[in-house]
C-alpha cells in the first residue's frame, strides 16, 4: 500500500478550472504534484484532462466545490448540476467542504514550519512544513503567493467582517477543499 492520493476540482464557467493531484505520505505530509487550470472549456474536457493525467493513479477520493451540486442545467428536458455533469464523463466527485476561515487556517497551519518535524525531502533537517508543492505548480505557486484577507475599510468602530480577496484563488479553492477531505479538525 502506497501513499493516498487525492483530486480536488475548483471548477469554472467562466473562471478557470483548477484541479490539484494530492499524495500524503506516510506522516501526514501532503504533495500538491500535479495541476490542470483553464478556462472556457466544457465539463468533457475537463473530466478528459482528468483522466489523461491521473492515469493509473489509485485516487482515493476527489472532491469539488459544493456549489455544483445546484442543479443549474438542463439536459433532456430536466435540471442538471455540474457533479452529475462530472459523473457522465466518469469523474464521481464528492462535495467538499467550503469553510473558509477554517480551511485557510489549516493551510496557514501546514505551511507553518514545525519544530522537531522531520523533513521529508532533505535529508537530516528538523523543523519542516507538512504543505509541499511541485514547482511544476505553477498557477498553484503565484496564487498562494497572492492570496490575502480583504482590506476593509470602516469608520465604524466594530470587528470587520473577515473575508478573503476572491480574485485568482482557484487553485487555493482547490487546496481547500483537498485538506479539509482529509484534515477536518486540526492537524
Amino acid at each position: 500500500v502506497g501513499w493516498e492520493k487525492l483530486i480536488s476540482i475548483d471548477h469554472g464557467l467562466v473562471n478557470p478550472t483548477a484541479v490539484l493531484w494530492g499524495a500524503i505520505d506516510f506522516d501526514g505530509n501532503l504533495f500538491i504534484y500535479n495541476e490542470h487550470y483553464e478556462a472556457g472549456r466544457p465539463v468533457s474536457y475537463h473530466a478528459n484532462k482528468i483522466k489523461d493525467i491521473t492515469n493509473t493513479d489509485k485516487i482515493s477520493i476527489t472532491v469539488i466545490d459544493p456549489s455544483t451540486q445546484a442543479k443549474t442545467r438542463e439536459k433532456d428536458g430536466f435540471p442538471f448540476s455540474v457533479i452529475q455533469e462530472y459523473n457522465d464523463y466518469g469523474i464521481y466527485p464528492v462535495p467538499g467542504n467550503n469553510d473558509v476561515a477554517a480551511s485557510i487556517n489549516r493551510i496557514k497551519e501546514f505551511l507553518k514550519i514545525h519544530p522537531n518535524r522531520i523533513h521529508p525531502t532533505i535529508l537530516g533537517k528538523m523543523d519542516s512544513p507538512k504543505l509541499f508543492i511541485f514547482r511544476n505548480c505553477e498557477h498553484t505557486i503565484d496564487e498562494m503567493t497572492r492570496y490575502h484577507w480583504r482590506k476593509v475599510r470602516t469608520l465604524a468602530p466594530r470587528n470587520p467582517l473577515e473575508a478573503t480577496t476572491d480574485i485568482d484563488d482557484h487553485t487555493v479553492d482547490a487546496l481547500r477543499y483537498m485538506i479539509m477531505a482529509r484534515w477536518p479538525s486540526s492537524p
